[in-house]
């Protein structure tokens, strides 16, 4: 059985990061530079400390020796030839990374008020509208969150484009667990949703996925 793991953690603004920024390798340090707002800020570090926090024990190296590149397709990798891949994702204040041993994909959102209906139609299946319009009307927008995290997360596992796959990639959420209406695209997905965040991840695997997800704070890294 294939495995895959996911940890995420919630900012607090009051915690300094001048440590972890400054740990930032010369390239990431750049790039953090070219980042006006201080949350976008925050969740580049926060991203890249979480990163090297989960990948040093499996790699076992020290964390400050994880260097980073950027494939042909702009991808995040190691630098070093490797078996592990990831993912990352944040918004509002909430940084989410996925390690597995295959391609993979993490999506984290928070609910919040949205056009989610008209998104929907955009982007989401004929099958997956239906079942949205048929909801009740306090619901939906929790389901839509549900679907959209789940297709985020595979679309990155499958290292397609998000504008032309979300529609094609559809979900299934009347019921738990969650599943892939067309099963041929050989990816397995969990999902975690728990007062208003939702939490998906999505890897390659023809077979069963043995998932481990850890909620983190600031203070473990």
């Amino acid at each position: 059985m294939s495995s895959a793991e996911i940890i995420w953690l919630r900012d607090d603004p009051a915690s300094a990061l001048d440590d972890f920024a400054s740990a930032l390798d010369a390239a990431e340090q750049a790039t953090l530079a070219g980042f006006q707002h201080p949350q976008r800020q925050r969740s580049f570090i926060l991203s890249r400390t979480l990163l090297r926090h989960i990948l040093a024990p499996k790699l076992d190296v020290a964390k400050s020796t994880i260097v980073f590149s950027r494939r042909e397709n702009g991808r995040l990798a190691l630098a070093s030839d490797s078996p592990w891949q990831f993912s990352l994702s944040h918004a509002a204040g909430l940084v989410a990374v996925m390690v597995a041993r295959a391609d993979c994909g993490v999506d984290i959102e928070v609910q919040r008020p949205v056009p989610f209906e008209k998104i929907a139609r955009r982007y989401f299946s004929a099958a997956e509208n239906a079942w949205l319009a048929q909801c009740d009307a306090a619901s939906r927008e929790h389901h839509f969150f549900r679907l959209w995290t789940l297709k985020e997360a595979s679309v990155k596992a499958l290292h397609e484009g998000l504008a032309n796959n979300l529609s094609r990639l559809a979900f299934d959420v009347s019921a738990e667990p969650a599943r892939l209406i067309d099963p041929g695209y050989g990816v397995q997905v969990f999902q975690q949703v728990d007062a208003g965040v939702y939490l998906a991840g999505a890897t390659v695997a023809t077979g069963p996925v043995s998932w481990k997800v850890c909620p983190a704070n600031v203070e473990d890294l």
